[in-house]
Order: structure tokens, then sequence, then C-alpha cells
């Protein structure tokens, strides 16, 4: 069993061995590109499994990665009974095709070509199709066989869907170029767009298939050389990042244990110490703050070796986070935030100065000065406004918006709030939008529209829920409670 530590190599090692059924080492070897002793290895738990040994378990054998790490049963993402449906007969028949020769694979991809989609649905129906076969032969090196079926003509115009339309398109002009690198690019910039614009637990589950995929990609040997190591180790760490989004956090964990191994192994530093900012979040997302300070100190102490502004940024900002909201200590957080400033300043990054000035502007706001908080807002909403990021602009904004409600400032603080609803809403970032509806309701609430406030708490928790954003939706019915509990005290002080 898993412990309260996480990872288990004994007991990943015996479900590795249970995986392998009546298949000797050698034939899973054979099928997944390893030697029989590095199999042997893995199932004593003298090594722990690479993050492409478990991927080929996924797409070769349809082991559950989920059950290999934690012991868990699988988990079925909710969807639709076609989609289901559809999912189990691509994931069957891409585990044929790596077995079968190219005619027969081609003959396979034909029959996939008029397999059964939903009308009308998400264009993830084709994508989930077409892509492990476009993916398939960039590998094997046989792509110009491959002929690709025509989207279906009907789209939702929501930019996730538009993304996926894009990446399809690029990765039928990659598989004809036979360029891996530039599909790797394609796969990760698409699993990104999905896990940080909107990022729901069905967007999240179709990052994370993207990267599955990627990983394989990177693992090829058709890969040019000298970039494998590095998009190994970087296909790795984000995978890891998604998995623990969708709260997989044991699987998370072994993931970024290998991705760190890869990169030290390959000399990637810079992906070595990213390693360390993504089991950071983990620790601190499971709890264990300790942990999570340790991995935030080694990802500085690696920024600093590196000398990256980039690296250096992002382990500021994870410890000005950590001290203000696990230590509640506001001096050192701001102290690391103002460390990243200078930085930022000195290398004229406008975008990270906004970052660091926002964490100033909040940390001032904990700390009861309005004044200094409201300066430093509005200075990073100027910034984020000169390069035009809509998702700082939103946040900054929705910051602003929010320590304007605080102090009363009622008519600046609607003007800062419907602005970076606007910008959420128009980069199709619905997360920052609902935040921005939430302070929206509560401004309803202290200008004495209650009835309003609930009304637009009611439609937000609606639409969260649609969405699957659990953050959000947790937000709505806490400001809902709020005022519930504004109206029973008021009404209680009128009956006495």
């Amino acid at each position: 069993m898993i412990s309260s530590g996480g990872y288990d190599p004994g007991a990943v090692a015996h479900r590795l061995r249970q995986a392998r059924g009546s298949l000797s080492q050698r034939e899973v070897g054979e099928r997944l590109g390893y030697l029989q002793p590095h199999i042997s290895r893995y199932e004593r738990g003298e090594i722990p499994g690479s993050y492409r040994f478990l991927a080929g378990l996924s797409t070769e054998f349809g082991i559950d990665i989920d059950w290999v790490l934690t012991g868990r049963p699988p988990t079925v993402l909710a969807a639709s009974e076609a989609q289901d449906d559809l999912r189990r007969f691509v994931q069957q028949t891409v585990r044929e095709t790596l077995r079968e020769s190219s005619e027969d694979r081609y003959a396979a991809r034909a029959a996939l070509t008029v397999s059964p989609t939903v009308p009308g649905e998400h264009p993830w129906d084709r994508l989930a199709v077409e892509l492990p076969l476009l993916i398939l032969s960039l590998v094997n090196g046989s792509s110009g066989a491959v002929e690709a079926p025509v989207a279906p003509e009907a789209q939702p115009a929501d930019g996730g869907s538009q993304r996926l339309v894009r990446l399809l398109a690029a990765m039928r002009g990659a598989a004809e170029r036979e360029d891996l690198a530039g599909a790797l690019d394609e796969l990760a910039a698409a699993a990104s767009e999905l896990e940080h614009r909107e990022p729901s637990p069905v967007n999240l589950e179709r990052a994370r298939f993207l990267l599955l995929w990627g990983c394989q990609l990177a693992a090829s040997g058709r890969f040019p050389p000298a970039g494998r190591a590095g998009a190994e180790a970087g296909t790795a760490f984000r995978l890891g990042r998604v998995t623990r989004k969708t709260g997989r956090l044991d699987e998370a964990e072994a993931i970024y244990t290998a991705a760190h191994a890869t990169a030290v192994a390959a000399g990637e530093e810079r992906f070595a110490a990213r390693c360390h900012a993504g089991l950071g979040n983990l620790h601190f997302e499971r709890g264990d703050f300790e942990r999570a300070r340790t991995e935030y100190v080694a990802l500085l102490e690696g920024a600093l070796r590196l000398g990256s502004p980039d690296l250096l940024f992002r382990a500021y900002l994870d410890l000005s986070a950590y001290y203000h909201e696990h230590e509640h200590d506001l001096v050192r957080a701001a102290d690391y935030a103002r460390q990243g400033l200078v930085i930022a300043r000195r290398v004229g990054d406008l975008e990270h100065e906004a970052r660091f000035l926002n964490e100033l502007g909040l940390n001032a706001m904990e700390g009861r000065d309005p004044a200094g908080a409201e300066s430093l807002l509005r200075e990073a909403l100027a910034l984020a406004s000169r390069f035009d990021v809509p998702l700082l602009r939103a946040v900054v904004g929705n910051n602003l918006g929010e320590l304007q409600l605080r102090t009363g400032a009622l008519g600046e603080a609607e003007a800062s709030l419907l602005e970076a609803r606007s910008r959420a809403l128009g980069a199709g970032i619905g997360w920052a939008e609902m935040q921005a509806e939430i302070l929206l309701a509560r401004l309803d609430h202290a200008h004495g529209r209650t009835a309003g406030a609930l009304d637009r708490l009611d439609q937000v928790q609606e639409r969260t829920r649609l969405r699957g954003l659990a953050h959000e939706s947790g937000l709505a019915r806490a400001a809902e409670r709020e005022i519930r509990r504004g109206l029973l005290v008021r009404l209680e002080a009128m009956a006495s």
C-alpha cells in the first residue's frame, strides 16, 4: 500500500509483476523497447519505473498508471456513454496498431477514419481518434502513408475547441514533414492552453492525454538526438504538473521524481530545477509544508547556480506565496517578492515585474495597508496593460476590485471588476471570469441589491459546476453563506 509518505517502491514493483501477467519479462521489454534485465530491476523495485516505461504500459497494454503507482482501482472520467465507448475503442485500436505490421496499421487507421463519433460534439472526439495514429506514424517513420480524415465542419466556438482544431491541423502538417520536434511543440502548447485557460477536470484529462502521447514522441529513437533528453525531461515535467492538478498526487510525485532523474542524468539542470518547483507545489497541496519549503529552496539554489532569471522568478514567487499563505510571515514573503522585483526590473521583464508588484500588493492588503496595496496593484495593472497579457490583467484587476470593495470605494470597485471580467471573458479564462462574478455579487450586496447578489451567485455555481471549476464553486458557496448570515443577523436585530 502507499504509505503516508507517498511512493512505495515495493508495492509498485508487486503491481508491475501482476500487470505483466503471463507474458515474460523479455516479451514486455521487446514491446516497450527495454532489455529484459531492465524490466527485472523495475519488478524487483531496485529502480523506479520511468515515465516513459509507465506511458508505454498504458498505451501498449492498457494498464492504468494510477493503479500501478497507488493501488487505487482505475477511475473513469465522467462523460457521455458514447464518448466512453469511443475512448475504449480508440485505446484498444491504438494498442493493436502498436503490435501490427505497417499494412495492418494502415488498415486499422482506415477503420478509425469511419469510427463512430458523437455528431456535433467537441472536436476532441476526432482528435482522440486521429492523434495517436499521427504520432505512431511519426515514431515509426511511415508518415507519408497516413491520410488524415476530414474534420467535421461544425465546431463549437469556444477557445478550447478552436485550439484543438488548430492542433490537429498542425499535427497533420508535422506528420507530412516528419517533424517530431515541431509536433511535440504543438502538443505541449495545446496541453498548456487546456491546462491554464480553462482548467476543468475534462480539460486537464485532455491535457494529460496529449502529454502522455508527447512522452511517447519524445522517447522515440527518431527524435532529433540533440534535443531528445531535454524533450523527455520537459514533457515529463509537464505531465507531472497536469497529473498533480487532476488530484493523482502519488502518480504525479513518481513522474516528477523520474523526470528529475532523467534531467539530472542528461545534464538538463533547468528541468531538474523545475521539477523541484513541481514537487514543492505537490507537497504544499498535501499539507507537507516542510518538504514543500525544502523543494522551493532547492529550486532557488538551482536557479542561483544557473543564473536563470526565469527560474529565479519561479523560486521567489513560490517562496513568497509559501511564507504568505502558510507561515503568515508577511515580512519574509515581501522580502522574496522584492528580490524578484529587483531582478525583473534589472532584466527588463515587464510581465514578472507586474507579477511581483501584484504579490506585494496582496501582501500589503493582508498587512492592512490599503493605500500601499492600491498603489502597488495599480502599478501592476498599468504594466500588465502595456504588454496586454489578459490573464494577468484579469487577476490583478480582480485583486484591485476586491481591495476597493473592502475599503468602500464601490464605484471604483465596479469599474475594476467589470474590466477584469471583460478581459477574462475575451481570453476564455473561465476561472478568472467566475472570480470576477463572485466579487461583483459581493458588490451587489454592498449596494443593498441582495436579491441580485444571490441570483448572480446561483448562476455562478451552476456555471462552475458545468465547467468543473471546483475552487470557484467553493468561493461562490462561501460568499452566499456570508450574505445569508448577514441577512439573518439583520433580521434578528430588527426583531429585537
